[in-house]
């Protein structure tokens, strides 16, 4: 896309975004322990709450509970955040996706 090509569909949409940065953003999750984080659970950094869990489960491959949040988008790789898993809260590292390397 370039921005001199003059008008397009979508242009006002893509300008905000990039004026305002985009967010949420689709991010991974590791959790530590075998407790499975799942859909809908709040995910929290500090005590604001920054996301919603897409999905998640326990991973046999790597050992641990993995879940897909839309977190905001200051929230980087390697952050620490905590899941309220039904009032228990569940210590988590924000992760790059794919959980596991494409062979």
């Amino acid at each position: 896309m370039s921005w001199s090509k003059g008008d397009f569909i979508g242009r006002e949409a893509l300008a905000a975004q990039k004026e305002l940065g985009v967010s949420p953003l689709l991010r991974g999750l590791s959790v530590a322990g075998k407790r499975p984080p799942r859909a809908e659970m709040g995910v929290l950094h500090g005590d604001a709450v920054i996301g919603t869990i897409t999905s998640g489960n326990f991973s046999p491959m790597l050992g641990h509970g993995i879940a897909m949040a839309y977190l905001h988008a200051e929230i980087t790789v390697g952050t620490s955040v905590r899941i309220d898993a039904r009032g228990r809260l569940l210590d988590a590292t924000v992760v790059d996706l794919p959980f596991l390397p494409k062979a």
